[in-house]
């Protein structure tokens, strides 16, 4: 029996997507929107940070994990690895979701602005569980077994390309690349420079310093007051009402020290905000 009698394994064949495909696309395709969601609203400062979830920290945390895993999905679905980290991710997020749902939330955090109850969420990812689950790649199509270094590679580079793509999309809105790590730490006031530098003064000098404070969050924010006392005290007329994304020049007065050497001192701002102060500092060297 020659080699072209013997029975050739059967493939399949097909002009169409198929349903496995078109699962793992969509479900790739809601990850990136859901990261680049997240992303927008930390980038301008507009997450209500209802819970540890909804923190900074914590959706900074999930948009490199969504980002990672629909790159993942859309160059390396076929493999097994990619599938179950998929049923994995939603497995969990199901268990957040009821958990924020119980909480009474209003919003899961899941879209960013896109305020969406927990319970409909929680519907979304127990629906996208079932199809990673049930719908499957035909059994004539041979999945490979792991992904390869090619799929890591290039899920790694979509990752990188598109968190900067959105990244630099919103600085367009938020310039000061400060302001974009003090969001990730859960700040909403933000004192510039956070030290203002003096340089060489005499003894008892009073220095004049400017600073600016600027308002992270979507409401506007009224500046009270600050510190008066014998090290520093204001200058400009409070109180100001600072707008959403806008910022306010503050005049002060430092009381530098009788002693030679250098010395820092410390200010309050109060806000009509939360947090209710924000610090700043004013170093400097005293000459002999």
């Amino acid at each position: 029996m020659s080699q072209a009698d013997l029975p050739q394994p059967r493939t399949f064949r097909s002009s169409g997507i198929q349903p496995d495909a078109a699962v793992r696309i969509a479900v790739a395709a809601l990850l990136l929107a859901a990261a680049a969601l997240k992303l927008h609203a930390l980038a301008t400062g507009r997450i209500v940070s209802e819970s540890v979830l909804t923190s900074p920290p914590a959706q900074f945390a999930a948009i490199q994990l969504e980002a990672l895993l629909g790159a993942w999905l859309l160059l390396g679905g076929r493999s097994g690895a990619a599938r179950r980290a998929a049923v994995a991710f939603f497995a969990l997020v199901s268990l957040l979701s009821l958990y924020a749902a119980l909480r009474g939330q209003r919003s899961c955090g899941c879209f960013g602005i896109i305020a969406v109850s927990p319970w409909i969420t929680l519907g979304v990812d127990a629906l996208i569980l079932v199809l990673l689950v049930v719908v499957r790649p035909p059994r004539g199509l041979h999945a490979p077994a792991r992904t390869s270094r090619r799929e890591t590679i290039l899920a790694a580079a979509t990752v990188v390309a598109f968190v900067a793509a959105v990244a630099a999309a919103d600085a367009l809105v938020m310039p000061a690349p400060a302001h974009a790590w003090a969001r990730l730490r859960g700040e909403s006031v933000v004192v510039d420079p956070p030290a203002a530098r003096l340089g060489d003064v005499r003894p008892d000098e009073h220095r004049p310093f400017a600073v600016t404070v600027s308002n992270l969050t979507a409401r506007p924010m009224r500046l009270v007051g600050c510190t008066s006392n014998c090290s520093c005290r204001i200058v400009s007329p409070l109180p100001v009402t600072v707008p959403p994304g806008g910022s306010a020049r503050l005049e002060l007065v430092a009381v530098c020290p009788s002693l030679p050497g250098a010395f820092e001192r410390k200010f309050v701002v109060f806000t009509d905000a939360s947090p209710q102060t924000v610090a700043g500092r004013v170093v400097g060297r005293v000459l002999e």
